[in-house]
């Protein structure tokens, strides 16, 4: 299961994106793969599809929904959708919500 490709011929700037993205991508999938260690961040992570997760960590990383839409080669409009059924789910106000509903695993009721 590769985590990348490098598409040749390549720069040290896509090298060092390409990097970038798969330590993100790994660091957030250990928030959400870690078993036992705070089951409320899971249960509540759960809750969402396998492309809204990929969103919300973006979302978390800072980027617009552009530079989502560019990372996960799907349309602006399609980013907005999943970001505000993320929103809805979570009952997230805001990207603050969000990033402290990933990392501390807290839903509102």
């Amino acid at each position: 299961q590769p985590e990348g490709f490098i598409v040749k011929p390549f720069n040290e700037l896509n090298l060092m994106i390409l990097l970038e993205l798969i330590f993100h991508k790994k660091s957030f999938t250990n928030i959400i793969e870690k078993p036992n260690e705070n089951q409320t961040k899971n249960s509540t992570l759960k809750l969402l599809s396998r492309r809204e997760l990929e969103v919300l960590e973006n979302i978390v990383k800072g980027f617009s929904n552009k530079m989502i839409a560019d990372i996960l080669f799907i349309s602006h409009k399609t980013v907005s959708i999943h970001r505000a059924n993320i929103m809805k789910k979570l009952s997230a106000k805001n990207a603050a919500d969000l990033v402290r509903i990933t990392v501390m695993g807290e839903i509102k009721a």
